[in-house]
């Protein structure tokens, strides 16, 4: 079918074909792609040609089709504002599948610029399209970097599978950072605590969940920041229960032929063989990769040695030689607080953690909707379980900070174990407090208008406000305004 005019693949006109109205498959050819090289790696069955034929095929496709990723990852093309003509490139989700593009072409023909391209096309979405939270910032096609607007669930999905892609093949310790912030930030944010509920979009700055009496966004419907079943197109219902999946069999990798690295942090174990024997059975190399945001006081114990500092190499990788039997080993990664700035506002996080104000809520449900013209669905449609749910503010929001003062609370203690789920309000265990002052923040568009930018405030309307974990603050607001006090210039 391919070699027949892309049959399939493009929509030919004169057959009347409308198969792909909004040519999401043609912007997405680099993905079949993935899966034949794993397939050619591994599996081929004296069908090597025909695999390489397909996957040169799909890529030529895409040209044919207009959607070559590589003649949109460039400077002076890429939108770095709001004055761009909408396409498949600035589609949210396209374009967190598409920062794989160029490393998927470069394993096909081996041009070194592409692996440039992919650094460039990652700096270039990052800086101009990416929310604090690790995902793109696109309600449908990328709205620059507005705290008002939505970034789609499914585009954090992506964009953790294209990190996590990214640094197995190339190695740089950014990807890896990337695809854990959006692991632990921006996906968790868009799930409801037990996990029957998503939002389609979810806003930086999301002071209620609800169905909008006016639409911020550019093109999902009003209802679409609501938890629920499926409050706008389907995508998201079905994309999200990959998201952690495979963010979990992608955590470890082996590297050379007896070593083994854990490279996506998080609770998880592996069981593996190395040379055909069990990793409990035989001496190895097992490596941790160092994040970016640690300090420089990291350490790992072995066993009863003494701690020592961790030395990682150019992957970010620090390994230590395991024997048989059990070795326990105890890495630490001490974390700070750092703050993001954008355009006069900030972000606050404590390692890879970015931290929302914790707002109180009232939390209503109700049968799940249609999400085209919000009627109940019949109970045949959907699980019990399965509910929308309205989220009102019941505690104030409307604050700018003093991101000087901000100061950790670790709780009791960090040895407890944590409660599950653990991404809800009250779930995780360290908190942030900073200095805090109620100002006059607009509304626009039945949603909170940007920050406003230095607004003065009063020293005596002081309060210490509680920030906790962004993915746990299902109502957050995590890009503030800078407080300005009369006695600071």
């Amino acid at each position: 079918m391919l070699k027949d005019n892309f049959t399939g693949l493009l929509q030919d006109k004169s057959q009347e074909d409308n198969f792909d109205p909004f040519g999401f498959g043609v912007s997405r050819t680099h993905e079949l792609p993935i899966s034949l090289m794993w397939l050619y790696e591994n599996h081929p069955r004296d069908n090597g040609d025909i695999i390489l034929e397909t996957i040169d095929l799909m890529f030529e496709g895409g040209r044919v089709g207009g959607r070559d990723w590589t003649q949109f990852f460039v400077k002076g093309v890429f939108p770095e504002d709001g004055n761009f003509k909408t396409s498949g490139f600035t589609h949210g989700v396209n374009l967190a599948q598409g920062l794989r593009y160029p490393t998927v072409l470069y394993r096909r023909n081996g041009s070194e610029a592409l692996v440039q391209q992919t650094f460039d096309a990652v700096n270039m979405t990052a800086t101009y399209h990416t929310s604090l939270s690790g995902s793109i910032i696109g309600d449908e096609h990328i709205s620059n970097l507005s705290p008002q607007r939505g970034s789609e669930l499914c585009m954090a999905v992506e964009s953790m599978f294209s990190y996590t892609y990214l640094y197995r093949f190339h190695g740089a310790n950014e990807f890896a950072d990337r695809a854990e912030l959006a692991a632990f930030n921006a996906f968790p944010a868009a799930m409801s605590p037990d996990w029957w509920s998503h939002q389609y979009v979810t806003q930086t700055n999301e002071p209620w969940s609800r169905n909008l009496t006016e639409n911020p966004f550019f093109n999902v419907v009003s209802y679409a920041n609501t938890y629920g079943l499926e409050p706008n197109f389907p995508c998201c219902t079905v994309n999200h229960p990959q998201g952690y999946p495979k963010h979990v069999a992608s955590s470890y990798v082996h590297a050379e032929h007896d070593k083994i690295a854990h490279i996506l942090l998080g609770p998880t174990s592996l069981e593996t063989k190395l040379q055909g024997k069990k990793v409990k059975e035989t001496s190895f190399e097992f490596g941790v990769r160092v994040p970016n945001w640690t300090t420089s006081e990291a350490t790992a114990q072995v066993g009863r040695q003494r701690p020592f500092h961790l030395s990682p190499d150019s992957n970010g990788i620090h390994y230590t030689k395991v024997l048989p039997g059990v070795t326990k080993i105890i890495v630490k990664l001490p974390m700070d607080v750092h703050i993001v700035s954008r355009n006069e506002t900030v972000g606050v996080y404590y390692g890879p953690m970015l931290y929302a104000a914790d707002i109180a809520y009232k939390e209503t449900a109700h049968q799940p909707l249609n999400w085209t013209d919000r009627t109940p669905l019949d109970d045949s449609e959907s699980h019990p379980k399965a509910k929308d749910h309205v989220l009102e503010p019941v505690s104030p929001w409307k604050f700018a900070i003093d991101p000087e003062t901000i100061s950790v609370d670790t709780g009791p203690t960090q040895d407890r174990v944590l409660p599950n789920p653990i991404f809800s309000r009250g779930g995780p265990p360290i908190s942030l407090y900073v200095d805090a002052y109620p100002i006059d923040w607009p509304i626009q568009f039945d949603t909170a208008a940007l920050p406003p930018i230095n607004p003065e405030v009063d020293p005596e309307t002081k309060t210490r406000l509680k920030l906790i974990p962004y993915g746990a603050a299902k109502l957050h607001i995590a890009q503030f305004p800078v407080a300005r006090l009369p006695n600071k210039t």
